[in-house]
């Protein structure tokens, strides 16, 4: 029988696991959804995205997606599954998506029309693989190997989030603790030490004088590091900014290794996904271009999307990539030859993840020690400063 076009599928009220999706290939979506990319690794509104004026988180939606793919699986109607797992859904942003998406289904559309509706919350990487199991019949399973790649993209942000945000947390907390000395311990002091009449040291001279100037310019330094603030998040909103950004922060020294694996994991763990379901190279390549965050990235995609409409192999299209590591164009080529470039790209995933996780506790192991060198340097540098004085107020009154 020949294959439904997407424009004119029927509304999806139920699923079975039905025959295996691999060898489909169903056309992409005439208007695939837009979706907004917040950050170097969040890709789109698969991780979360704003609806009206709400934020669904990817813990969420992950949970809502594993949910609803045990009910199709159990073969109950869709619009009933949609309903349940709307009940237990504790967001409420989401649960507002879940509503309406319900009400488009028991109105006749398909799963995937009705989460069009909503490009900031389901992109066009989540919807195109939803289409899929509705052309192939096996809804249930491509809901559950979805809820398997964000749990596994998840855990991959939080890794490299929590590489990028640990030093500037424990930063952050040190100069609160050195600003708190400098503004209301050191004036305390410089208060008693003018009572002495004698001449202070020059370390305890000059730290009364960083004092004074962030004691009396307090209100423009916190504007001024409010302003900064506002700044860098308008700059990174345009394209020159986010351009400048992604490029700067993938060149940076051990961090930007780890930016880079990631990316290369997502984009593996992506590419496989979409090739398990039986979406073509070419379509699955233009997903992935709308899926990740970084701007670069996103045009080295695009020329490998270019490259195998031209007929070129996807290892081929990569030659010229510079965000991706080596490894990955290697393997992307053996599993070309092998005719396994699905399950060669998971492995490429999985190799990158397991690394990441392994340098993450390095990094981790290495900051700490030389943070609280440097923390227990400057404070210690400041005590000193403050106490030189009375040392020698000690060997006068001796």
């Amino acid at each position: 029988m020949p294959k439904r076009p997407l424009t004119q599928r029927r509304p999806t009220t139920f699923s079975n696991s039905g025959p295996s999706d691999r060898n489909a290939s169903p056309s992409p979506p005439t208007s695939p959804p837009s979706s907004t990319d917040d950050s170097w690794l969040s890709g789109g509104s698969l991780f979360g995205g704003h609806l009206f004026k709400g934020r669904v988180s990817g813990g969420a939606l992950t949970d809502a997606t594993r949910s609803l793919s045990v009910l199709v699986e159990a073969r109950m109607p869709l619009a009933e599954a949609l309903n349940i797992v709307q009940q237990q859904c504790s967001h409420n942003r989401l649960q507002e998506v879940l509503a309406d998406v319900q009400a488009r289904v028991r109105a006749g559309k398909a799963l995937s029309e009705a989460l069009a509706g909503f490009p900031n919350v389901f992109d066009a990487f989540y919807i195109h693989l939803i289409t899929v199991g509705e052309e192939v019949g096996s809804l249930g399973a491509v809901l559950r190997r979805i809820a398997e790649y964000l749990e596994r993209t998840r855990a991959l942000k939080r890794t490299v989030q929590l590489a990028l945000v640990y030093p500037f947390i424990i930063l952050a907390v040190a100069a609160g603790a050195i600003g708190f000395m400098l503004t209301v311990i050191v004036p305390t002091f410089a208060e008693m030490f003018e009572g002495f009449g004698a001449e202070l040291p020059g370390a305890t001279q000059r730290l009364i004088a960083i004092s004074s100037f962030m004691s009396g310019n307090v209100l423009w330094l916190l504007g001024g590091g409010v302003a900064l603030g506002v700044a860098v998040k308008w700059g990174l909103q345009t394209r020159w900014g986010r351009s400048w950004w992604d490029y700067g922060v993938l060149r940076l020294p051990f961090i930007g290794g780890m930016l880079r694996k990631g990316l290369a994991a997502r984009f593996c763990r992506a590419l496989h996904t979409l090739l398990q379901r039986g979406v073509p190279l070419a379509t699955a390549l233009e997903l992935l271009t709308g899926a990740l965050g970084n701007v670069h990235a996103k045009a080295e995609v695009q020329q490998m999307r270019h490259a195998v409409e031209q007929g070129r192999s996807l290892a081929g299209g990569m030659q010229q990539a510079e965000v991706f590591p080596p490894l990955v164009q290697q393997m992307v080529g053996i599993g070309e030859e092998t005719a396994r470039l699905g399950d060669t790209c998971r492995h490429v995933a999985t190799l990158y993840e397991e690394e990441l996780d392994a340098q993450m506790e390095t990094l981790t192991s290495i900051i700490e020690p030389v943070l609280i060198v440097v923390i227990g340097g400057v404070t210690g540098a400041i005590v000193i400063a403050l106490y030189l004085p009375l040392f020698d107020l000690i060997t006068v009154v001796e």
